[in-house]
Protein backbone atom coordinates (compact mmCIF):
# COMPACT_ATOMS: atom_id res chain seq x y z
CA UNK A 1 0.00 0.00 0.00
CA UNK A 2 1.83 3.06 -1.14
CA UNK A 3 1.32 6.34 1.23
CA UNK A 4 -0.74 8.92 -0.41
CA UNK A 5 1.03 11.84 -2.12
CA UNK A 6 0.23 15.75 -2.57
CA UNK A 7 2.20 17.53 -5.36
CA UNK A 8 2.81 21.22 -5.47
CA UNK A 9 2.81 22.90 -8.97
CA UNK A 10 3.64 26.19 -9.84
CA UNK A 11 1.21 26.50 -12.92
CA UNK A 12 2.18 29.34 -15.89
CA UNK A 13 -0.57 31.66 -16.44
CA UNK A 14 -2.86 31.55 -19.81
CA UNK A 15 -1.16 33.83 -22.17
CA UNK A 16 -4.28 35.85 -22.19
CA UNK A 17 -3.70 36.75 -18.30
CA UNK A 18 0.25 36.90 -18.88
CA UNK A 19 0.36 40.82 -18.56
CA UNK A 20 0.32 43.21 -16.58
CA UNK A 21 -2.74 44.63 -16.44
CA UNK A 22 -4.20 41.40 -15.32
CA UNK A 23 -4.65 41.09 -11.60
CA UNK A 24 -2.62 38.30 -9.82
CA UNK A 25 -6.53 37.19 -7.93
CA UNK A 26 -7.87 36.74 -11.78
CA UNK A 27 -4.55 35.30 -12.69
CA UNK A 28 -4.84 32.78 -10.40
CA UNK A 29 -8.54 31.99 -10.49
CA UNK A 30 -7.88 31.07 -14.20
CA UNK A 31 -5.14 29.08 -13.58
CA UNK A 32 -6.51 26.33 -11.25
CA UNK A 33 -10.21 26.67 -13.67
CA UNK A 34 -8.14 25.44 -16.24
CA UNK A 35 -6.28 22.90 -13.77
CA UNK A 36 -9.75 21.56 -12.37
CA UNK A 37 -11.45 21.55 -16.23
CA UNK A 38 -7.89 19.74 -17.17
CA UNK A 39 -8.69 17.23 -14.36
CA UNK A 40 -12.71 16.76 -14.87
CA UNK A 41 -12.26 15.90 -18.94
CA UNK A 42 -9.49 13.75 -18.05
CA UNK A 43 -11.08 11.70 -16.06
CA UNK A 44 -14.71 11.73 -17.77
CA UNK A 45 -14.41 8.08 -19.04
CA UNK A 46 -12.31 6.89 -15.90
CA UNK A 47 -13.15 4.90 -12.96
CA UNK A 48 -11.18 6.62 -10.57
CA UNK A 49 -12.53 9.85 -9.09
CA UNK A 50 -11.20 13.21 -10.29
CA UNK A 51 -7.92 14.31 -8.52
CA UNK A 52 -8.86 17.14 -6.10
CA UNK A 53 -6.67 20.02 -6.46
CA UNK A 54 -7.10 23.90 -4.44
CA UNK A 55 -5.42 27.07 -5.36
CA UNK A 56 -3.11 27.96 -2.72
CA UNK A 57 -2.83 30.97 -0.56
CA UNK A 58 0.91 32.30 -1.74
CA UNK A 59 1.83 35.60 -0.34
CA UNK A 60 3.94 38.32 -2.27
CA UNK A 61 7.70 36.33 -1.59
CA UNK A 62 10.74 37.96 -1.97
CA UNK A 63 12.36 36.53 -5.02
CA UNK A 64 15.89 38.28 -4.80
CA UNK A 65 18.93 38.03 -7.04
CA UNK A 66 19.25 35.17 -9.71
CA UNK A 67 22.25 33.68 -7.47
CA UNK A 68 19.44 33.87 -4.50
CA UNK A 69 17.08 31.95 -6.42
CA UNK A 70 19.81 29.39 -7.37
CA UNK A 71 20.57 28.70 -3.70
CA UNK A 72 17.08 28.75 -2.80
CA UNK A 73 16.16 25.99 -4.83
CA UNK A 74 18.93 23.69 -3.51
CA UNK A 75 17.99 24.67 -0.32
CA UNK A 76 14.18 23.63 -0.44
CA UNK A 77 15.06 20.73 -1.89
CA UNK A 78 16.90 19.55 1.09
CA UNK A 79 14.40 21.09 3.36
CA UNK A 80 11.31 19.50 1.84
CA UNK A 81 13.10 15.90 2.18
CA UNK A 82 13.85 16.53 5.73
CA UNK A 83 10.14 17.14 6.53
CA UNK A 84 9.17 14.23 4.89
CA UNK A 85 11.72 12.25 6.62
CA UNK A 86 10.78 13.57 9.98
CA UNK A 87 6.89 13.45 9.07
CA UNK A 88 7.66 9.96 8.11
CA UNK A 89 8.84 9.00 11.37
CA UNK A 90 6.18 10.81 13.70
CA UNK A 91 3.53 8.98 11.56
CA UNK A 92 5.36 5.59 12.76
CA UNK A 93 5.60 6.54 16.11
CA UNK A 94 2.18 7.99 16.67
CA UNK A 95 0.65 5.01 15.45
CA UNK A 96 3.02 2.70 17.58
CA UNK A 97 2.59 4.62 20.76
CA UNK A 98 -1.08 4.96 20.17
CA UNK A 99 -1.36 1.50 20.27
CA UNK A 100 0.99 1.11 23.33
CA UNK A 101 -0.95 3.42 24.91
CA UNK A 102 -4.22 0.99 24.80
CA UNK A 103 -2.63 -1.92 25.10
CA UNK A 104 -5.77 -4.11 25.62
CA UNK A 105 -7.61 -2.50 23.21
CA UNK A 106 -10.41 -4.59 21.63
CA UNK A 107 -10.32 -6.86 18.65
CA UNK A 108 -13.12 -5.61 17.44
CA UNK A 109 -13.31 -3.15 14.77
CA UNK A 110 -15.30 -0.58 16.18
CA UNK A 111 -13.02 -0.26 19.23
CA UNK A 112 -9.67 0.40 17.21
CA UNK A 113 -7.97 3.41 17.53
CA UNK A 114 -9.15 5.85 14.64
CA UNK A 115 -5.00 5.61 13.20
CA UNK A 116 -4.41 1.79 14.22
CA UNK A 117 -3.07 0.70 10.87
CA UNK A 118 -2.49 -2.81 8.87
CA UNK A 119 0.89 -3.71 10.21
CA UNK A 120 1.35 -5.00 6.63
CA UNK A 121 0.98 -1.38 5.04
CA UNK A 122 3.86 0.32 3.68
CA UNK A 123 3.60 3.64 6.03
CA UNK A 124 0.71 4.20 8.45
CA UNK A 125 -2.10 7.15 7.93
CA UNK A 126 -1.15 10.34 8.95
CA UNK A 127 -2.73 11.45 12.60
CA UNK A 128 -5.63 14.24 11.86
CA UNK A 129 -4.36 17.90 12.08
CA UNK A 130 -7.55 20.41 13.87
CA UNK A 131 -9.82 17.40 12.89
CA UNK A 132 -9.02 17.32 9.62
CA UNK A 133 -7.16 14.86 7.26
CA UNK A 134 -3.35 16.02 6.39
CA UNK A 135 -4.71 16.22 2.43
CA UNK A 136 -7.67 18.58 3.41
CA UNK A 137 -5.32 20.77 6.09
CA UNK A 138 -2.77 21.17 2.91
CA UNK A 139 -5.97 21.94 0.20
CA UNK A 140 -7.30 24.21 2.86
CA UNK A 141 -3.77 25.48 3.54
CA UNK A 142 -3.70 29.06 4.41
CA UNK A 143 0.43 30.63 4.83
CA UNK A 144 1.16 31.75 8.34
CA UNK A 145 2.42 35.30 8.23
CA UNK A 146 3.47 35.64 12.04
CA UNK A 147 5.86 33.01 11.54
CA UNK A 148 7.07 32.96 8.34
CA UNK A 149 7.34 36.30 7.22
CA UNK A 150 6.78 37.13 3.41
CA UNK A 151 9.21 39.76 4.10
CA UNK A 152 12.29 37.90 5.25
CA UNK A 153 14.58 36.42 2.27
CA UNK A 154 13.64 32.92 0.74
CA UNK A 155 16.59 31.78 2.44
CA UNK A 156 15.48 32.94 5.72
CA UNK A 157 12.23 30.86 5.46
CA UNK A 158 14.22 27.87 4.45
CA UNK A 159 16.70 28.18 7.65
CA UNK A 160 13.40 28.73 9.86
CA UNK A 161 11.93 25.66 8.30
CA UNK A 162 15.06 23.94 8.74
CA UNK A 163 15.62 24.33 12.44
CA UNK A 164 12.38 23.78 13.94
CA UNK A 165 11.96 20.64 11.80
CA UNK A 166 15.12 19.68 13.44
CA UNK A 167 14.23 20.53 16.82
CA UNK A 168 10.81 18.84 16.65
CA UNK A 169 12.90 15.55 15.22
CA UNK A 170 15.49 15.77 18.29
CA UNK A 171 12.03 16.11 20.63
CA UNK A 172 11.09 12.90 19.32
CA UNK A 173 13.67 10.65 20.04
CA UNK A 174 13.18 12.07 23.55
CA UNK A 175 9.97 11.16 23.99
CA UNK A 176 10.15 7.84 21.81
CA UNK A 177 13.08 6.85 24.24
CA UNK A 178 11.43 7.42 27.82
CA UNK A 179 8.37 5.63 26.29
CA UNK A 180 10.23 2.83 24.77
CA UNK A 181 12.11 3.04 28.93
CA UNK A 182 8.84 2.65 30.48
CA UNK A 183 7.48 0.01 28.51
CA UNK A 184 10.86 -2.07 28.91
CA UNK A 185 10.60 -1.39 32.34
CA UNK A 186 7.02 -2.88 32.73
CA UNK A 187 7.88 -5.64 30.55
CA UNK A 188 11.06 -6.49 32.72
CA UNK A 189 9.06 -5.95 35.63
CA UNK A 190 5.75 -8.49 34.45
CA UNK A 191 8.65 -10.94 33.08
CA UNK A 192 10.47 -10.99 36.99
CA UNK A 193 7.04 -11.88 38.44
CA UNK A 194 5.29 -14.31 36.20
CA UNK A 195 6.59 -17.18 34.80
CA UNK A 196 7.41 -20.65 36.05
CA UNK A 197 8.11 -20.77 39.63
CA UNK A 198 12.00 -22.20 39.21
CA UNK A 199 12.35 -18.86 37.23
CA UNK A 200 10.08 -16.25 39.33
CA UNK A 201 10.83 -13.74 41.73
CA UNK A 202 10.73 -15.02 45.03
CA UNK A 203 8.86 -11.93 45.98
CA UNK A 204 6.07 -12.56 43.82
CA UNK A 205 5.07 -16.20 45.89
CA UNK A 206 6.80 -15.93 49.09
CA UNK A 207 4.54 -14.35 51.74
CA UNK A 208 6.01 -12.57 54.85
CA UNK A 209 5.19 -15.80 57.77
CA UNK A 210 7.29 -17.90 55.43
CA UNK A 211 10.76 -16.40 55.99
CA UNK A 212 12.38 -16.74 59.53
CA UNK A 213 15.44 -15.12 60.07
CA UNK A 214 17.18 -14.75 63.63
CA UNK A 215 20.97 -14.63 65.13
CA UNK A 216 21.00 -18.26 64.35
CA UNK A 217 18.20 -19.48 61.73
CA UNK A 218 18.00 -18.77 58.43
CA UNK A 219 14.83 -19.97 55.86
CA UNK A 220 15.86 -21.01 52.34
CA UNK A 221 13.44 -22.16 49.65
CA UNK A 222 13.75 -25.26 47.15
CA UNK A 223 12.38 -25.69 43.74
CA UNK A 224 10.63 -29.10 43.94
CA UNK A 225 9.45 -30.79 41.01
CA UNK A 226 7.15 -34.61 41.06
CA UNK A 227 10.62 -36.33 39.78
CA UNK A 228 12.87 -35.24 43.40
CA UNK A 229 10.14 -34.68 45.65
CA UNK A 230 10.84 -37.92 47.15
CA UNK A 231 14.35 -37.10 47.46
CA UNK A 232 13.79 -33.99 49.01
CA UNK A 233 11.55 -34.98 51.58
CA UNK A 234 13.68 -37.82 52.71
CA UNK A 235 16.65 -36.03 52.32
CA UNK A 236 16.58 -32.45 53.61
CA UNK A 237 16.64 -33.44 57.56
CA UNK A 238 19.99 -35.16 57.54
CA UNK A 239 21.60 -32.61 54.48
CA UNK A 240 24.54 -29.98 56.50
CA UNK A 241 25.45 -32.89 59.22
CA UNK A 242 21.73 -32.63 60.73
CA UNK A 243 21.79 -28.72 61.38
CA UNK A 244 18.52 -28.56 59.84
CA UNK A 245 15.02 -28.23 62.12
CA UNK A 246 13.37 -31.44 62.09
CA UNK A 247 10.04 -31.23 60.16
CA UNK A 248 10.66 -27.76 58.80
CA UNK A 249 10.11 -28.33 55.30
CA UNK A 250 7.19 -27.66 54.05
CA UNK A 251 5.24 -26.66 50.50
CA UNK A 252 4.75 -22.32 50.06
CA UNK A 253 3.74 -21.93 46.44
CA UNK A 254 2.60 -24.43 43.82
CA UNK A 255 2.02 -24.51 40.18
CA UNK A 256 1.85 -26.89 37.16
CA UNK A 257 5.11 -26.36 36.19
CA UNK A 258 6.57 -27.75 40.32
CA UNK A 259 6.68 -26.47 43.98
CA UNK A 260 8.52 -24.08 46.29
CA UNK A 261 9.22 -25.74 50.12
CA UNK A 262 10.93 -23.59 52.46
CA UNK A 263 13.56 -24.85 55.12
CA UNK A 264 15.02 -23.48 58.53
CA UNK A 265 18.39 -24.46 59.15
CA UNK A 266 21.16 -22.94 61.15
CA UNK A 267 22.83 -19.93 59.65
CA UNK A 268 26.25 -21.45 59.69
CA UNK A 269 25.26 -24.66 57.68
CA UNK A 270 23.69 -22.83 54.78
CA UNK A 271 26.37 -23.32 52.46
CA UNK A 272 27.37 -26.56 53.02
CA UNK A 273 23.10 -27.46 52.78
CA UNK A 274 23.21 -25.86 49.55
CA UNK A 275 25.94 -28.33 48.59
CA UNK A 276 24.10 -31.53 49.26
CA UNK A 277 20.55 -30.31 47.40
CA UNK A 278 22.84 -29.14 44.69
CA UNK A 279 24.18 -32.64 44.11
CA UNK A 280 20.35 -34.31 44.34
CA UNK A 281 19.49 -31.88 41.51
CA UNK A 282 17.74 -29.46 43.59
CA UNK A 283 18.25 -25.95 43.19
CA UNK A 284 17.75 -23.66 46.76
CA UNK A 285 17.64 -20.18 46.88
CA UNK A 286 17.88 -17.51 49.56
CA UNK A 287 15.17 -14.75 50.01
CA UNK A 288 15.95 -11.47 48.60
CA UNK A 289 15.70 -9.79 52.32
CA UNK A 290 17.14 -12.40 54.07
CA UNK A 291 20.52 -11.04 54.70
CA UNK A 292 18.70 -7.50 55.21
CA UNK A 293 16.68 -9.59 58.00
CA UNK A 294 19.38 -11.19 59.73
CA UNK A 295 21.39 -7.62 60.27
CA UNK A 296 19.02 -6.92 61.77
CA UNK A 297 18.49 -9.70 63.95
CA UNK A 298 21.60 -9.33 64.92
CA UNK A 299 21.68 -5.52 65.46
CA UNK A 300 19.05 -6.70 67.67
CA UNK A 301 20.96 -9.05 69.56
CA UNK A 302 24.10 -6.67 69.87
CA UNK A 303 21.68 -4.09 71.54
CA UNK A 304 20.38 -7.08 74.13
CA UNK A 305 24.08 -7.65 74.92
CA UNK A 306 25.00 -3.86 75.67
CA UNK A 307 21.42 -3.38 77.55
CA UNK A 308 22.91 -6.22 80.20
CA UNK A 309 26.43 -4.97 80.38
CA UNK A 310 24.98 -2.05 81.63
CA UNK A 311 22.89 -3.63 84.34
CA UNK A 312 19.86 -3.84 82.61
CA UNK A 313 19.14 0.11 83.02
CA UNK A 314 19.94 0.86 79.76
CA UNK A 315 16.21 1.62 77.61
CA UNK A 316 18.45 1.80 74.21
CA UNK A 317 16.57 0.37 70.79
CA UNK A 318 17.06 -3.23 70.05
CA UNK A 319 18.14 -2.19 66.66
CA UNK A 320 16.52 -0.94 63.43
CA UNK A 321 13.20 -2.81 62.61
CA UNK A 322 13.43 -5.63 60.41
CA UNK A 323 12.78 -4.79 56.56
CA UNK A 324 8.92 -6.11 55.54
CA UNK A 325 9.05 -8.47 53.03
CA UNK A 326 6.94 -7.73 49.73
CA UNK A 327 3.53 -9.54 49.33
CA UNK A 328 2.71 -10.97 46.18
CA UNK A 329 -0.46 -8.73 46.12
CA UNK A 330 2.10 -5.80 46.70
CA UNK A 331 4.14 -6.78 43.46
CA UNK A 332 0.96 -7.49 41.58
CA UNK A 333 0.00 -3.82 42.41
CA UNK A 334 3.88 -2.56 41.12
CA UNK A 335 3.29 -4.66 37.79
CA UNK A 336 -0.13 -2.40 37.72
CA UNK A 337 1.40 0.47 38.70
CA UNK A 338 4.15 -0.02 35.82
CA UNK A 339 1.80 -1.09 33.31
CA UNK A 340 -0.22 2.15 33.95
CA UNK A 341 2.95 4.66 34.24
CA UNK A 342 4.01 2.99 30.31
CA UNK A 343 0.18 3.50 29.06
CA UNK A 344 0.45 7.44 30.59
CA UNK A 345 3.87 7.77 29.30
CA UNK A 346 3.00 6.61 25.64
CA UNK A 347 -0.06 8.62 25.80
CA UNK A 348 1.29 11.81 26.26
CA UNK A 349 3.95 11.02 23.35
CA UNK A 350 1.40 10.12 21.35
CA UNK A 351 -0.51 13.28 21.75
CA UNK A 352 3.15 15.39 21.51
CA UNK A 353 3.98 13.38 18.13
CA UNK A 354 0.27 14.15 16.84
CA UNK A 355 0.80 18.00 17.59
CA UNK A 356 4.25 18.03 16.42
CA UNK A 357 2.59 16.14 13.10
CA UNK A 358 0.45 18.95 12.80
CA UNK A 359 3.28 21.73 12.95
CA UNK A 360 6.39 19.64 11.04
CA UNK A 361 3.01 19.32 7.88
CA UNK A 362 2.44 23.27 8.27
CA UNK A 363 6.48 23.28 8.00
CA UNK A 364 6.83 21.14 5.07
CA UNK A 365 3.82 22.86 3.27
CA UNK A 366 5.64 26.12 3.15
CA UNK A 367 8.85 24.70 2.44
CA UNK A 368 7.17 23.07 -0.81
CA UNK A 369 5.59 26.22 -1.61
CA UNK A 370 9.20 28.15 -1.38
CA UNK A 371 10.16 25.30 -3.54
CA UNK A 372 7.94 26.34 -6.49
CA UNK A 373 8.08 29.45 -6.06
CA UNK A 374 12.06 29.42 -6.45
CA UNK A 375 12.07 27.23 -9.03
CA UNK A 376 9.16 28.76 -10.82
CA UNK A 377 11.07 31.90 -11.01
CA UNK A 378 13.69 30.60 -12.64
CA UNK A 379 11.79 28.53 -14.84
CA UNK A 380 9.00 31.65 -15.88
CA UNK A 381 10.89 34.78 -15.10
CA UNK A 382 10.21 37.88 -13.03
CA UNK A 383 7.80 38.78 -11.97
CA UNK A 384 6.30 35.99 -11.22
CA UNK A 385 3.52 34.72 -13.20
CA UNK A 386 2.65 31.77 -12.21
CA UNK A 387 0.24 30.25 -9.36
CA UNK A 388 0.83 27.79 -7.07
CA UNK A 389 -1.58 24.65 -6.41
CA UNK A 390 -1.87 21.16 -4.91
CA UNK A 391 -2.96 18.53 -6.77
CA UNK A 392 -4.18 15.20 -5.47
CA UNK A 393 -4.08 11.89 -7.52
CA UNK A 394 -4.72 8.10 -6.18
CA UNK A 395 -1.65 6.03 -7.17
CA UNK A 396 -3.43 4.52 -10.20
CA UNK A 397 -4.27 7.64 -11.69
CA UNK A 398 -0.96 9.41 -11.27
CA UNK A 399 -0.45 8.25 -15.35
CA UNK A 400 -3.82 10.05 -16.31
CA UNK A 401 -3.25 12.99 -14.04
CA UNK A 402 0.68 13.74 -15.36
CA UNK A 403 -1.20 13.57 -19.16
CA UNK A 404 -4.23 16.23 -18.27
CA UNK A 405 -1.47 18.54 -16.47
CA UNK A 406 0.95 17.92 -19.68
CA UNK A 407 -2.06 18.49 -22.36
CA UNK A 408 -3.15 21.80 -20.62
CA UNK A 409 -0.05 23.88 -19.50
CA UNK A 410 2.22 22.97 -22.21
CA UNK A 411 0.96 25.37 -24.31
CA UNK A 412 0.85 28.20 -21.32
CA UNK A 413 4.56 29.03 -21.80
CA UNK A 414 5.75 25.77 -19.76
CA UNK A 415 9.27 25.30 -21.02
CA UNK A 416 9.64 22.90 -24.18
CA UNK A 417 10.02 18.98 -22.72
CA UNK A 418 13.35 16.52 -23.47
CA UNK A 419 11.48 14.24 -20.94
CA UNK A 420 8.19 14.97 -19.24
CA UNK A 421 8.08 11.16 -17.46
CA UNK A 422 5.10 10.05 -19.68
CA UNK A 423 5.15 7.24 -22.81
CA UNK A 424 3.17 8.15 -25.81
CA UNK A 425 0.81 5.98 -24.14
CA UNK A 426 0.22 8.02 -21.31
CA UNK A 427 1.68 6.08 -18.54
CA UNK A 428 4.06 7.59 -15.72
CA UNK A 429 8.06 6.15 -15.70
CA UNK A 430 8.95 6.41 -12.18
CA UNK A 431 12.36 4.91 -13.09
CA UNK A 432 13.45 7.49 -15.43
CA UNK A 433 16.25 9.11 -14.53
CA UNK A 434 15.24 12.91 -13.07
CA UNK A 435 16.52 15.71 -15.20
CA UNK A 436 19.70 17.11 -14.04
CA UNK A 437 19.41 20.65 -13.00
CA UNK A 438 18.88 23.24 -9.83
CA UNK A 439 16.77 21.60 -7.24
CA UNK A 440 15.06 19.00 -9.15
CA UNK A 441 16.83 16.04 -7.94
CA UNK A 442 13.57 14.51 -7.17
CA UNK A 443 11.96 16.04 -9.74
CA UNK A 444 11.01 14.96 -13.54
CA UNK A 445 11.17 17.84 -16.25
CA UNK A 446 7.33 18.54 -16.50
CA UNK A 447 6.26 21.56 -18.47
CA UNK A 448 5.06 22.71 -15.04
CA UNK A 449 7.31 22.96 -11.42
CA UNK A 450 6.43 19.81 -9.78
CA UNK A 451 6.90 19.24 -5.69
CA UNK A 452 5.66 16.16 -4.45
CA UNK A 453 5.14 15.59 -0.31
CA UNK A 454 4.52 12.01 1.15
CA UNK A 455 1.84 12.03 3.14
Amino acid sequence: MSAPVVWFVALPHPPHLSHDNASADDANKACHDLLASAMRTAFTNYSAPTPSSAQLDTPPLRAGSLDALLGAADASASAVALCSGVLARLRRAHAELSKAANPNQGTDASSTASYAYNAAAAEPPSPNVNAMTAEEFIMQFKWDTASMPARKTLADLISITTKRATDLDEQLRQHAAEATSKRADAAALGKKFTGPLATRDLNAVIEEDHVLETEHISTLFANITQSNKQAWLAGYERWAQGFVVPRSSKCVASDATGEIWSVHLFRRVKDAFVTSAREAGIVVREHPSSAALAEAALAAANGQAADGDDGGTSTSSAGPPAPSTPTPSGVAEAITSARAMASDTAKRAAAWTESAHAEVLALATHVAMVRCFAEGCLRYGIPPRFSICCVRARPAATATARAALLSAFTRCGGSPMRHCGLHSDGTDDADESPVAGVGAADVHEYPYVNVSLSL
